[in-house]
């Protein structure tokens, strides 16, 4: 009883304002207001000066993002720092952490299909990977924070470790991953876009109409992912184990897929999310839907406060907010003139397309109004296309003699998509 009293008093009704609500006001106006002003978490340190270092030894703290067809960018864990003085060799032991920028050929290079395979780089650049790196610090940092130190010029890598096992058995997946989806072509490399997060394969065409289509946040992972592999393990162990131990395995499910795609700023919302949706569905607890992403939002900036300025961050965060506030308001508008489930899916996406427009016109001078048309269409045929895709993944391990015929019914269902993409993103959108 005092459990859920306290639960009920920091989330409150669907009526009133939350004490967490109220909360995570101030916290949104301190932190938007002071974010220059917060320190870096473990700011890199050495006693050598920066123009003079040549060595590092940094651990991946994540996978590296692209930052064009040249570059990726990487985040590391600072372990040795090294330089070099005419015949003199100097190194000591690193502290904190910086950012990395490393050309593609080094970080593809054991990609399948990839020209720079045949570089004879064997190093594996994925979160826990431990790498001896030459290069020098850049003039110009990447980091827009003051406080951060040079982002460092990676020219050449050697694998020297893994943080653990378990990292080095999710970059092995991964890897493997990539070249078992390569075999898809085309499809395959929306499959990969879709449960890894990678979009190195995928078609520039494509991915430029999902985002003039206002279909982008159906590529970026987030809670549309989760649902989907919660709502898919909850069938199936339902069945076996019985109803109350589902939302236990698909707790496991969406903790496995986010293991294995890596914490985005929109997938760790989704995340938090979900455990604090589970916590309260075990203790058979009511749940505030604003009140929940308000206490999301606020663990979110105490465990990676950097990602609060993230533009994925703050579409995920008012696409939601959008959702919990008029979705029911549209739904009694909607159901006038619509089945229930095309209701529902319109009525979800007018509300986050009202809520990201002040986004959207402010990073892209734009407006995208088909994007609410289009996501009817195209989120049903997403789902369709991951459950085609696990499934086939599946038989392809268990029976490879099936990669072939599978690959033939995703390409198939691939080519549906792109099509209906294509074609929603012929729509003009409103230029400000």
């Amino acid at each position: 009883m005092h459990l859920r009293r306290l639960w009920q008093s920091l989330i409150g009704s669907a009526k009133n304002t939350s004490l967490i609500e109220k909360l995570a006001l101030v916290v949104i106006l301190v932190y938007y207001l002071f974010y220059a002003s917060i320190p870096v978490r473990k700011p890199f340190y050495t006693v050598f000066p920066i123009d003079t270092i040549d060595r590092l030894s940094l651990c991946l703290l994540e996978s590296p993002q692209k930052v064009n067809e040249q570059y990726f960018l990487l985040r590391a864990q600072v372990l040795e720092v090294g330089m070099q003085r005419q015949d003199l060799s100097f190194s000591h032991g690193g502290k904190g952490r910086l950012e990395a920028l490393v050309p593609a050929a080094l970080v593809e290079s054991l990609y399948p299909g990839r020209l720079f395979s045949s570089s004879g780089s064997k190093a594996v650049f994925e979160s826990g990977s431990i790498l001896d790196c030459s290069g020098s610090f850049m003039k110009k940092n990447m980091n827009t924070k003051k406080t951060a130190v040079p982002t460092f010029f990676i020219k050449k890598a050697e694998q020297r470790g893994w943080k653990s096992g378990l990292s080095q058995f999710r970059a092995q997946l991964r890897l493997a991953f990539k070249r078992l989806l390569y075999t898809w072509g085309e499809g395959g490399s929306l499959v990969l876009a879709l449960l890894s997060g990678e979009r190195l394969y995928l078609e520039p065409r494509l991915a430029d109409a999902f985002r003039n289509a206002g279909l982008s946040h159906i590529l970026a992972l987030s809670g549309m992912h989760l649902s989907f592999f919660a709502g898919l393990t909850a069938g199936f162990a339902s069945r076996i184990f019985g109803k109350k131990r589902a939302p236990f395995f698909s707790f496991l499910a969406i903790s496995f897929f986010v293991w294995f795609a890596g914490f985005s700023p929109s997938l760790m919302r989704a995340y938090i999310c979900a455990i604090i949706g589970l916590l309260s569905s075990f203790a058979s607890l009511d749940i505030n839907l604003t009140s929940v992403l308000s206490l999301s939002f606020i663990l979110q900036i105490l465990i990676a406060p950097d990602d609060g300025m993230s533009l994925s961050f703050l579409l995920s965060y008012s696409a939601l907010l959008g959702i919990a506030l008029f979705s029911r308001f549209f739904f009694s508008k909607c159901i006038r003139f619509f089945p229930e489930p095309i209701a529902l899916s319109l009525s979800a996406s007018l509300a986050a397309q009202i809520f990201t427009i002040p986004l959207t016109l402010a990073f892209f001078g734009t407006i995208t109004p088909i994007g609410i048309i289009a996501t009817v269409f195209i989120s049903p045929l997403i789902s369709l296309f991951m459950s085609l895709s696990i499934t086939a993944i599946i038989l392809a391990l268990c029976l490879p003699q099936t990669l072939f015929f599978s690959g033939v019914l995703i390409q198939g269902l691939y080519s549906f998509i792109a099509f209906l993409v294509v074609l929603f993103a012929k729509v003009p959108a409103i230029q400000f």
